[in-house]
């Protein structure tokens, strides 16, 4: 929010986060094999009204959408107000605002808008034009959808895949750093998520502050047994593990206030 919007997130119940979220949840709701299913099945669904009994589906779609608009408009309109406010500050859409300020055109305002909330990790494109790829022809508008799951499950490339096995992403101890190694679900060409190394940056400084600070491990019953589990996933869009039980506490000698001054040595076991 601060290096797109230049908008700083209040500590709790922030409502651009909030917004954000309940439109993240709604669209990962809809947007499941078994939704699709019944699309595809009746597809009068879609024209059935709000009020229609059973119409479920209809009214998340339009909740959803009514979410999206909002994404798109509200942050936008704050960072609008920001460089009418002569912020000096470089954010995404201040930049953008400040490229098109005298172009009179409000197709451009609307691509500004779109660009700022474009993170579409591998989700349908359509085709603007009729296409061949290797004697398929794929009309054009025809609704495509990059099969992520089945790159990463081909057994050429990942022996195994569906075994945890990290070593598989190295060589001589150090990161392959091929095209193995790349992950695909921030989408692929122009298209691709801009916010590729902001997230992947994120992500490693939450995983080496968590692994220094925390222990982690499997959860012990009331004899101190370790205990097993059968782990579960959700799926649609995205997968992700369901609850499951473990154990996180504090390492010892670990001051979790002084770890960004830390050197390059943290106190792994």
């Amino acid at each position: 929010m601060s290096i797109v919007y230049d908008y700083d997130v209040a500590p709790e119940h922030d409502h651009l986060v909030e917004l954000f979220e309940r439109g993240n949840t709604l669209a990962l709701e809809s947007l499941t094999p078994e939704a699709s299913s019944i699309i595809d099945a009746f597809p009068f669904g879609k024209c059935l009204p709000e009020w229609f009994p059973g119409a479920v589906l209809r009214r998340k779609a339009d909740l959803s959408k009514h979410c999206a608009m909002q994404m798109i408009e509200e942050p936008f309109e704050y960072a609008t107000k920001r460089e009418a406010m002569g912020s000096s500050t470089s954010a995404m859409a201040l930049d953008l605002l400040r490229a098109t300020k005298d172009v009179d055109d409000p197709s451009q305002l609307q691509l500004s808008k779109d660009t700022c909330v474009t993170a579409f990790v591998g989700l349908p494109h359509a085709t603007t034009d009729d296409d061949n790829y290797e004697g398929f022809f794929i009309p054009k508008g025809s609704t495509l959808v990059a099969n992520i799951w089945a790159i990463y499950h081909n057994g050429y490339a990942y022996p195994e895949p569906d075994v945890f096995k990290p070593e598989r992403f190295f060589v001589g101890g150090k990161l392959r750093g091929d095209k193995s190694t790349e992950s695909l679900a921030f989408g692929f060409g122009r298209r691709a998520c801009p916010g590729h190394y902001n997230a992947d940056n994120s992500v490693w400084i939450a995983i080496v502050l968590i692994l220094c600070a925390l222990k982690i491990a499997k959860a012990r019953g009331e004899q101190g047994e370790e205990l097993d589990f059968e782990p579960t996933f959700s799926y649609g869009v995205t997968t992700s593990p369901d609850p499951f039980p473990c154990s996180i506490t504090l390492r010892l000698n670990v001051d979790i206030h002084k770890l960004s001054t830390a050197d390059s040595s943290p106190p792994f076991e």
